[in-house]
């Protein structure tokens, strides 16, 4: 029997003046999962964290933790912890003295506390240090450590790490996703970043203009898109309008005769005429150096290395651009190339193509 989940939002809406910014949010999250939010600026990402920490009121919608309805709750009584995104640390006080501040506990619990949280965020013995003196990511996780000591039920975190260098994202990305795999709260976080939001994330709910677009593994997420506005904010795609020609084969409107690619329709009913788009991964197509029938003929007009591998950029003959991961087919800039999808790969997603 599948356990009740944890927490759960219940047609969520939020509007400020005029303009909507959170439209029915529906979504339910595990005990002691992580969610990740993931969506562009403007999104209504912030908005979902700030009404779950009790900083804002929804206009409709209920939010349940564990059964228990928490929207009605102000801030202080519904045992939340946030770490904010530029972690307010105070710098005149001691490491132990910012985790143990808004404690109302006795001295030796208090104490107690701050050294299980500091344990749980792989800080052991830090207690005495000043905040000037340890390191972003090390204080990343001492911001951590201060919302778990109160022992919440539920934890928020705004862009974690947005706040850190880049050459010490990834590795305190690590320690952020084994320390919340230690404490084992149900934790939401918000972020812009795709690679966070995989990274730290058992599940990635993607928003975009107010509304909940899909919920999923970030596999899921990238091999099954289930919207176009999914398809193309995770991960890098091509777009290719095209008309659709039923047994789930595309005709590229590229102007090259009858080229046909095989997808994987997100639509239902479908007709053939009617207008699709076709949006492919880089790692989908390949180059090659002769023309088959299922080839579409193009120019290299960039070429850049990228360790896993080389990414071209092909303008097609009508202008259009797609771009492709290196395959066996090296070319240059300004190269006459040829570009068709791979039979390895996975196939392309159909959508039905929106009006302007």
């Amino acid at each position: 029997m599948t356990p009740p989940p944890f927490l759960v939002l219940d047609g969520l809406s939020k509007r400020f003046g005029g303009h909507t910014v959170l439209d029915g949010v529906a979504l339910a999250v595990g005990r002691g999962e992580v969610l990740a939010l993931l969506g562009p600026s403007g999104s209504g990402k912030t908005t979902l964290l700030r009404l779950l920490a009790g900083f804002e009121t929804p206009d409709a919608g209920r939010i349940l933790v564990d059964g228990e309805r928490l929207d009605p709750l102000p801030p202080a009584r519904r045992n939340v912890g946030m770490v904010f995104q530029h972690y307010a640390l105070f710098p005149h006080l001691s490491v132990g003295e910012n985790v143990a501040f808004g404690l109302r506990l006795p001295r030796a619990e208090a104490a107690a506390r701050v050294a299980a949280a500091l344990a749980s965020v792989d800080l052991p013995g830090f207690e005495d240090r000043r905040v000037g003196e340890i390191s972003g990511g090390q204080q990343q996780r001492v911001a951590l450590a201060r919302a778990l000591a109160p022992e919440p039920r539920l934890l928020l975190l705004d862009e974690p790490l947005s706040n850190l260098d880049p050459s010490l994202r990834e590795r305190t990305r690590r320690e952020l996703r084994r320390a919340l795999a230690r404490v084992g709260i149900t934790t939401v976080l918000v972020t812009h970043e795709q690679e966070e939001a995989f990274h730290l994330g058992d599940r990635v709910a993607v928003l975009g203009g107010g509304r909940l677009h899909q919920v999923g593994t970030p596999e899921e997420l990238y091999e099954r898109p289930a919207t176009r506005f999914v398809a193309g904010f995770v991960g890098r795609a091509s777009v290719l309008p095209g008309t659709f020609a039923g047994a789930e084969r595309v005709r590229i409107e590229a102007g090259e005769g009858e080229v046909f690619w095989v997808g994987e329709e997100t639509a239902e009913g479908l007709a053939p005429g009617e207008a699709v788009e076709l949006l492919v991964r880089p790692e989908s197509l390949e180059l090659r150096p002769a023309r088959g029938p299922d080839a579409l003929s193009g120019r290299v007009v960039e070429r850049r290395y990228a360790g896993q591998g080389t990414y071209y950029t092909v303008a097609l003959a009508n202008g259009w651009e797609v771009e492709v991961l290196s395959g066996p087919h090296a070319a240059a800039a300004g190269e006459t190339v040829h570009v068709g999808p791979r039979a390895d790969a996975s196939l392309p997603r159909i959508f039905r193509r929106e009006a302007a």
